[in-house]
């Protein structure tokens, strides 16, 4: 049976144990730890992880519109303890401050290529 690297890559990221990353794999341990250290499959596994994050980031992303709706909910509802409507409003700003400086920093970058 031939070796699936990427499949193998992935489960190194996703399972919990070598063990399970061998079991799931039909690759015995000394095979797991010969792969860790191949040039080719450490690319492959680079590029899973690399895949697996920005998934990650889109499905973050995705939600994140209901989390502001959620807060802003929150935030606005007088029905809620006022800790609650604080601490909503506060991540608000925390948030809305981070994208601003995010923002100036994107700026200055662009002015400073503009400028080479």
């Amino acid at each position: 049976m031939k070796m699936n690297r990427n499949k193998i890559a992935l489960d190194m990221l996703l399972c919990n144990s070598v063990t399970d990353v061998c079991q799931l794999n039909s690759i015995s341990e000394s095979t797991y730890y010969r792969l860790k250290k191949d040039k080719k499959f450490t690319l492959i596994l680079e590029e899973a992880k690399n895949k697996l994050f920005k998934d990650s980031m889109s499905e973050i992303q995705a939600l994140s519109s209901v989390a502001v709706r959620t807060l802003k909910e929150v935030a606005l509802d007088k029905t809620a303890s006022a800790s609650s409507r604080v601490s909503a409003s506060s991540r608000i700003l925390d948030i809305a401050l981070t994208a601003y400086d995010i923002d100036i920093i994107l700026e200055r970058i662009e002015l400073l290529e503009q400028s080479r």
